[in-house]
């Protein structure tokens, strides 16, 4: 086989010229070209809409609008923090953020001098001088940029600058910028919540992030400086630039981390020698007597907290050199302890008292102490009858303030001679005595044990009165009141002067039987909570009501933690029975039964024990249901956490905006299940919603049953009873009901 002749004379060259020469390769030629034509235009006329079409002004605005600021947007691209971009890195960060254009063509523009690098002085000069100044103002003065931060612009170390801190600063450094324009330059978004350290200068960041506030393991810091114009030539660089650059470029240069190591040793040896000095002074003050007050209200907060929990822990009023011993090595205190004894024992009666220690606050107790007895008898009445009147247990600051106006306690400070410490000043002292605590103000909180704490029980007010109390003795006789007794002693007549009946009533016998006939008054029953009041009313209801009351504050907590403990919201005579025996009612059952169930439906609710109090729960539930949609909402709509606990306050505010017609404190004293609580949690009061709840919608589901004629079994075997008959028992019921 062999080729044919023609073939190899025509060739592929007239192969090729035969093929393009035909008119449909022609057609399709033209077509393609016409198709590029149009995508360029297509191109073209896109690229006109974007930033990178508009050559340096473009990026600059593309800049503030993706970062907020010219500033902000160097950041981004000078990763390295060198100050310059090379082209590689110029177009690997431009196409990192996002930026669409001809970088060749925008790096031509932007590198006008053509020496291969791109600086924030080419982007935007106006930015780069104006920052570059300030900051070179700001090294001149506070030699760094970390210590400027901290002395001149942050100086209430709130961790954010604002435009109002730049302006002040620029005036305190004499320059005339202009401080918006400066802010909105530094900024590093627009709607930011001003200025930090990072965005602010992010080497200065680093050292203070690393606690290398010198700056040893860091390079000379020229951010923007290197920008402003003869810097290095007619304006000097500042110290911290010449003296890192003098590490660097110095014949004999030390290791940046032998630096660091001799740092962190001048660090630790001048803490060692800080702590040793103040160990040394604090037992160097103990050998004063100004020394042991500082050491005991560093302790405990007060010299009279001090004497009541560490001193004099058995309530006598005064301590021995062998008690003091023993205090000071239970407190770990060293010194001179017999020189200090000598020092305080000044009387040297071998004892000493708190008057010895904290002259002020033993005068104030004595006063009080003084008017307290004369106007009650002794500090427990004072407690029963003028502080706790309600029983609570407990005594807020506006009840021990007004008690202290009634028996006419005024104060009197010991550094004027005894004159009443009332705030009452003449002149110009007038306003600043009003703002100090009043006398009885600042007796309540020496009393008060916790500083946190918003009140007072009696132990905190008297140990001698809450010892009487623990006892019975009312009359506080086995108690020795020591000026209270003296004054008693004084003022009455002697056994000598007294006949035979006197001296038998004056004896400790009659006394112990007078106290205990006090003892069985309305008011120490009430403080005690150990007594049943006398029967109110015509039986059982208004015992156990007030059992309930008394217990735990209101019936509805009563009904939460101790009746309805399975929140069924109803309660069957079995129920009932085992309930009030946990309860501690004493009475009969059955009479108790037959008064709360008068209509024999086979169980009792809430309702049957206090009308009130359920009308009041439920009115708010649904309120707060219909206005909120539930308790988050509530805790949200007040702007609260939902750990935040809610006051009286809050509770009487919420019912304000819902239009509640009850008393708002009746209420909280019904929602609080903690009895003398004074905030309530969202954990409190869920349990009790939720049985509302459920209440309600048995409710609207009967109403809805008895509207459409149909009755429950109950309902349906009363109605079937002829008039006249006797209604069954609640187990007779439940038996018929079995059977059928």
């Amino acid at each position: 086989w062999a080729p044919a002749a023609h073939l190899g004379r025509t060739g592929p060259a007239a192969f090729l010229a035969k093929e393009l020469g035909h008119a449909s390769v022609e057609a399709r030629r033209n077509l393609s070209v016409k198709h590029r034509d149009l995508l360029k235009q297509r191109q073209t006329a896109e690229a006109s809409g974007l930033w990178g079409a508009k050559g340096t002004r473009g990026f600059r605005t593309f800049l503030k609008n993706k970062y907020g600021s010219i500033v902000a947007g160097w950041r981004a691209l000078d990763l390295d923090g060198n100050g310059r971009l090379s082209f590689q890195e110029f177009c690997i960060a431009c196409r990192k953020m996002g930026y669409h254009g001809n970088l060749k063509l925008l790096w031509n523009e932007l590198d006008a001098n053509n020496n291969g690098f791109v600086s924030v002085g080419e982007i935007d000069p106006k930015v780069a001088k104006t920052v570059g100044t300030f900051k070179l103002e700001l090294m001149y003065h506070y030699g760094d940029m970390l210590s400027a931060w901290q002395k001149g612009l942050d100086v209430n170390g709130t961790g954010r600058i604002e435009e109002r801190e730049v302006k002040e600063c620029c005036d305190r450094l004499g320059l005339s910028l202009n401080s918006k324009e400066l802010f909105d330059m530094l900024r590093g978004s627009p709607c930011g919540l001003g200025l930090t350290l990072a965005e602010f200068d992010p080497d200065a960041h680093r050292r203070f992030m690393t606690s290398d506030f010198t700056g040893i393991l860091s390079k000379a810091n020229t951010d923007f400086i290197d920008q402003v114009e003869g810097i290095g030539e007619a304006i000097p660089w500042p110290a911290d630039v010449l003296a890192h650059r003098s590490k660097v470029e110095g014949s004999q240069m030390v290791s940046k981390k032998a630096l660091w190591r001799q740092e962190v040793m001048r660090r630790e040896l001048s803490e060692i020698e800080a702590d040793r000095d103040e160990i040394t002074k604090f037992r160097q003050g103990l050998d004063s007597v100004d020394g042991f007050k500082k050491a005991l209200v560093k302790r405990f907060g007060s010299i009279f907290g001090a004497w009541r929990n560490a001193l004099d822990v058995h309530d006598t009023g005064r301590i021995s050199f062998h008690e003091f011993c023993q205090v000071m090595t239970r407190l770990s205190l060293g010194g001179d302890v017999q020189g200090l004894w000598h020092q305080l024992d000044v009387q040297d009666n071998g004892f000493i008292e708190l008057v010895d220690l904290d002259p002020e606050t033993d005068l104030l107790l004595s006063e009080f102490r003084e008017k307290c007895n004369e106007h009650y008898g002794n500090m427990l009445l004072a407690w029963v009858k003028g502080m706790d009147r309600n029983g609570n247990g407990s005594v807020d600051e506006k009840q021990f303030v007004r008690v202290c106006k009634d028996v006419g306690f005024v104060g009197l400070d010991v550094t004027d001679g005894g004159r009443p410490a009332d705030g009452s000043a003449g002149g110009d002292e007038a306003g600043t005595a009003s703002e100090r605590p009043t006398p009885a103000q600042r007796l309540f909180r020496l009393l008060k044990p916790e500083a946190g704490r918003t009140w007072m029980t009696l132990k905190d007010f008297d140990v001698a009165a809450n010892n009487a109390l623990c006892r019975g003795d009312f009359r506080m006789l086995t108690e020795a009141d020591v000026s209270y007794r003296k004054n008693e002693e004084k003022s009455g007549p002697s056994k000598l002067e007294m006949s035979f009946h006197e001296r038998m009533e004056a004896s400790y016998f009659y006394q112990m039987v007078r106290s205990v006939r006090e003892s069985q008054k309305e008011e120490f029953n009430k403080s005690t909570r150990s007594a049943l009041p006398p029967e109110l009313g015509d039986g059982p209801k208004e015992e156990f009501t007030d059992l309930c009351r008394r217990r735990f504050g209101s019936v509805v907590a009563a009904w939460r933690l101790c009746l309805d403990l399975e929140h069924a919201g109803r309660l069957s005579y079995q129920q009932l029975c085992s309930s009030a025996r946990r309860l501690g009612f004493a009475g009969d059952l059955k009479e108790l039964w037959k008064r709360y169930d008068p209509s024999n439906k086979g169980h009792v609710c809430l309702k049957d024990f206090d009308e009130e109090a359920d009308a009041m729960v439920k009115s708010f539930v649904e309120l707060v249901d219909f206005h909120y949609g539930g308790l988050e909402d509530l805790w949200r709509r007040l702007e609260r956490d939902l750990h935040t606990r809610l006051d009286r306050k809050d509770i009487a505010t919420v019912c304000k905006d819902l239009g509640f017609e009850h008393n708002p404190r009746k209420l909280f004293k019904c929602l609080n299940p903690h009895f003398g609580g004074t905030t309530i949690s969202i954990h409190d009061i869920e349990p009790l919603f939720g049985m509302t709840r459920q209440l309600l919608r048995g409710q609207t589901r009967a109403s809805r049953s008895l509207r459409d004629g149909a009755f429950p079994p109950r309902t349906a075997q009363r109605a079937a009873a002829p008039q006249g008959s006797q209604p069954l028992p609640p187990d007779a019921t439940d038996s018929v009901s079995g059977q059928s």
